[in-house]
């Protein structure tokens, strides 16, 4: 292992779609474990609560950080307690203390459904940004400025008015309003990061005003850049143009997660390998149209909260129970040294 730990390892395992039988050929191994922190670097408070290299394939979190999420129901630390014997790669016998039945509770609903629910909003998002074209130019300014004459307003690029030969002037307690000359002005609306038209002489003839959506303009700048900074990272979310409509790898995991939380309400226990492997893989390869998957999602929401709702699970976690694991686990490594 390259990634230095800085203390003992008390679980390590092979996490995400190995994990739940879901991987393929093209699959990243990534590893996820607890740690002890050192003892003296404990006691000094100057130690990491997580670690994990550069490309985030292997992460730990030191104990303390581990019992705090898994108290709160974390959906991701969970797993830890659930890991197929196929996956562990080390497992201390201290970490048999954290035992799963005494970690799921009824809290379970909200770290799940709300995880689920983020994950269904980032779907339309992500939607959003599959669809957009590829090699789309981005837009002039002058795309979101209308000319106002004679009470009518007609945007910019159907008004008739060419750039070359006419320029601008600034409106008194006008915000995004300007005069439009006809007018000796080479450099009109030119764009720089301070002011949105530089040359705001008067010309001789007033063909109108100009209105400028500043908002929308920088609402779509932003988005933009969102797209194109996502599209060079793609490859994390596992998605190329000409797969389909949606990021297959994503959804499959929002339902995978769905899943699971129901049958921690009927159930009482974590089933990380899934027994719906083809329907979920099926999900990743676009076999459904996006419109019926989402709503099939939301609808497993519902039925999740209603599962939730009559099951007989605690309402929290025991915190006592968690203090007194965590500190007989630091006192079985630390009175060693």
């Amino acid at each position: 292992m390259d990634l230095q730990i800085p203390g003992n390892i008390i679980l390590s395992a092979l996490a995400g779609s190995h994990a739940y039988g879901l991987n393929i050929a093209t699959s990243d191994k990534d590893f996820r474990g607890v740690f002890v922190a050192d003892k003296h670097l404990f006691y000094a408070s100057n130690f990491p609560v997580e670690v994990s290299d550069a490309s985030n394939d292997q992460s730990y979190f030191e104990l303390g950080k581990f019992a705090h999420l898994l108290s709160k129901n974390n959906p991701t630390v969970l797993e830890f307690l659930a890991f197929p014997e196929r996956c562990i790669r080390e497992k201390h016998s201290l970490f048999a203390l954290f035992k799963e039945e005494e970690f799921l509770t009824k809290q379970c609903q909200n770290s799940y459904v709300g995880y689920a629910l983020g994950q269904i909003r980032k779907a339309y998002n992500l939607k959003k940004r599959i669809s957009y074209p590829d090699d789309e130019q981005k837009k002039s300014f002058l795309n979101f400025c209308a000319v106002m004459k004679d009470g009518a307003l007609t945007p910019f690029s159907d008004s008739g008015i060419t750039v070359a030969g006419i320029s601008v002037s600034e409106l008194l307690n006008q915000k995004d309003i300007y005069a439009l000359w006809r007018g000796d002005a080479s450099d009109f609306l030119e764009l720089n990061s301070d002011h949105y038209f530089l040359n705001k002489k008067e010309g001789e003839e007033l063909l109108g005003y100009l209105v400028f959506d500043k908002q929308a303009y920088a609402k779509y700048t932003r988005e933009y850049k969102s797209f194109f900074k996502w599209k060079e990272d793609r490859v994390k979310f596992g998605y190329s143009r000409g797969e389909g409509e949606y990021d297959g790898k994503f959804l499959m995991h929002t339902f995978r997660l769905l899943l699971t939380a129901k049958d921690i309400a009927t159930k009482g226990e974590i089933i990380l390998e899934r027994p719906e492997k083809e329907y979920l893989l099926d999900i990743r390869n676009h076999k459904f149209e996006f419109g019926g998957l989402i709503k099939e999602a939301e609808d497993l929401v519902e039925e999740v909260r209603h599962l939730f709702g009559k099951s007989d699970l605690p309402e929290e976690v025991d915190s006592q129970k968690v203090a007194a694991i965590v500190n007989e686990i630091r006192e079985e490594f630390y009175s060693k040294k």
